[in-house]
């Protein structure tokens, strides 16, 4: 898998689906569910939270979206990154999971 990376300054959007290995289906979001996702910067050592995503549904089952709008972006610095989501049914964890990219800082104001 290539490297992801993202600019700051732009509104950040990834999309994601559940999707269930077993039954090679997606998985619908339901009411019993909670869906908890953070932007993180590793830098001189240590991981810094720098964002709380927002999610957003989307309309074909088991997608949704982690949004972090572009004024929040605007202030992240290069470095490794990582969203951490965490997907809790009916108070448990069933999901806890990272993906990597880097952060790279826009030149355009």
């Amino acid at each position: 898998m290539a490297e992801q990376y993202f600019k700051t300054g732009a509104d950040f959007e990834y999309p994601l689906e559940l999707f269930d290995e077993d039954t090679n289906a997606a998985v619908a979001i339901t009411g019993d569910m909670q869906i908890q996702a953070s932007v993180a910067i590793t830098r001189g050592g240590g991981r810094k939270r720098v964002s709380t995503c927002a999610v957003t549904p989307l309309a074909q089952v088991g997608f949704f979206k982690l949004v972090v709008p572009a004024a929040e972006t605007s202030k992240w610095y290069d470095g490794k990154a990582d969203i951490e989501v965490k997907i809790i049914i009916n108070g448990k964890v069933v999901i806890s999971d990272f993906i990597p990219f880097t952060i790279k800082k826009s030149i355009n104001p």
